[in-house]
């Protein structure tokens, strides 16, 4: 008889617990950026850092108490490209952005992917974006900024 009503109080604990918890889900949609890459014409050889292109992939949703999905708050995965002149041997390069929780912060370093045969650089950023992002690249040896014209690029 005891073991009936301990399992009866374990059932209602985890049900009351799975139903008040936060559900996050995850989607395997691929969302298209609002950037431009580089054309094809296009040149950066007077540019020391060039945001190149990004990909992304809806990660997760936020829903609320109702399992109502909030696609302003969705995790986006992202893997940047950026091109850079080899001004140093030891580089930080950024994605310097601000996200859904409204503060401006840095992306991990970004790791090595090749030299191009025009002598850039390429180099590749991975992370999270919380929602919406707007973001600029730093290359912070260089003193080197791509916020692509002043008005920073966008997600």
């Amino acid at each position: 008889m005891k073991s009936k009503c301990l399992i009866k109080l374990m059932a209602g604990l985890v049900t009351t617990i799975c139903l008040s918890a936060p559900i996050c889900a995850s989607a395997s949609t691929v969302a298209t950026p609002n950037v431009e890459p580089i054309a094809a014409t296009d040149t950066v050889t007077n540019q020391i850092v060039k945001f190149d292109s990004i990909n992304l992939r809806t990660v997760a949703y936020i829903h609320d108490g109702n399992n109502y999905w909030h696609s302003p708050y969705a995790v986006d995965e992202y893997n940047a490209y950026i091109l850079v002149d080899n001004k140093s041997y030891d580089k930080t390069i950024v994605l310097h952005y601000i996200d859904a929780d409204g503060v401006w912060k840095d992306s991990d370093k970004a790791t090595y992917v090749k030299t191009r045969s025009d002598g850039k650089e390429l180099w590749t950023i991975h992370g999270y974006f919380n929602g919406k992002a707007v973001f600029s690249v730093n290359y912070k040896e260089a003193n080197a900024w791509d916020n692509n014209n002043g008005v920073n690029y966008t997600v």
